[in-house]
C-alpha cells in the first residue's frame, strides 16, 4: 500500500502478516495485537471454562469398625473335630484328638 493522506488516521502495520495499513483498517485481537482483517480471529469459548479444584475430605468418612471376628473368636473343644467335613467352619483341625 503506498502512502497516502486521509485526514483522521495514520499509517500501521499488521502484527501478524507485516503489511501496511491505514489505523481504521486494522482490529484489536483477544490477544491485545493490532490486526488486520484477514488475520483477525475471535477467541474460542472453551479457552475461558474454568475448572473448579477437586475436593478431597479432609478426614475419614467413617470410622473403621471394631474388628469383633478376630478378637472374640474362639472354638470351643466339642466343635474342633479332625474331620473336615463336620464341625463348625473354621475350627476343623487335622490330626487333633476327639474328646
Amino acid at each position: 500500500m503506498k502512502n497516502y493522506l486521509r485526514w483522521g488516521t495514520h499509517n500501521s502495520v499488521c502484527d501478524v502478516c507485516g503489511f501496511k495499513y491505514k489505523a481504521d483498517q486494522l482490529r484489536t485481537r483477544w490477544d491485545g495485537l493490532e490486526v488486520c482483517e484477514f488475520d483477525y480471529e475471535t477467541r474460542h469459548p472453551q479457552s475461558l471454562i474454568r475448572i473448579n479444584a477437586e475436593r478431597t475430605p479432609s478426614g475419614p468418612i467413617r470410622s473403621e469398625p471394631e474388628d469383633l471376628f478376630l478378637e472374640n473368636y474362639f472354638c470351643p473343644l466339642e466343635e474342633i473335630p479332625p474331620l473336615a467335613d463336620s464341625g463348625t467352619a473354621d475350627c476343623a483341625r487335622v490330626g487333633f484328638p476327639v474328646i
